[in-house]
């Protein structure tokens, strides 16, 4: 069984993507303006539309759009003058907490929404596990 989570939310033209769990790697991509992003489990792709009404009342671009969800290693796209885009590392503990959405999965009724829960636990620990050492620690803060 092939299986991915992906959670989308749009927040005044900002629109972010955060891969939750990995069926298999390569099975999220995103083209915008003729360019092709992919993102891998605990990676967040956030899109800033700068003709959006939230750019036109001066709200300032960043990098994280969901508040209490610690990020890292921030990678700016400029995909084209209208559309930026970053895409950083999420900490999947913080977005579990964070994000009710997820919360509900936990305390679901059904037991392939706890079971899904339990996965992304499990990628939540070995994201951490793997990655500590050499990409360093997460960060709650906007950029």
């Amino acid at each position: 069984m092939h299986e991915m989570v992906l959670f989308m939310l749009d927040r005044h033209g900002k629109i972010s993507d955060l891969k939750l769990h990995d069926g298999k790697l390569g099975d999220v991509r995103v083209v915008i303006a003729g360019r092709e992003i992919a993102l891998r489990a605990g990676e967040q792709l956030l899109i800033n539309d700068q003709n959006s009404p939230a750019a036109s009342s001066r709200v300032k671009p960043s990098a994280n759009s969901l508040p209490g969800i610690a990020i890292r290693g921030k990678r700016e796209c400029d995909l084209s003058s209208e559309i930026k885009a970053f895409v950083c590392d999420f900490s999947l503990p913080s977005a579990m907490l964070r994000l009710s959405a997820l919360s509900i999965l936990k305390q679901s009724n059904l037991p392939e929404e706890r079971a899904l829960y339990n996965r992304m636990l499990k990628d939540a620990v070995a994201l951490q596990t793997v990655t500590a050492a050499h990409k360093g620690a997460y960060s709650v803060k906007s950029m």
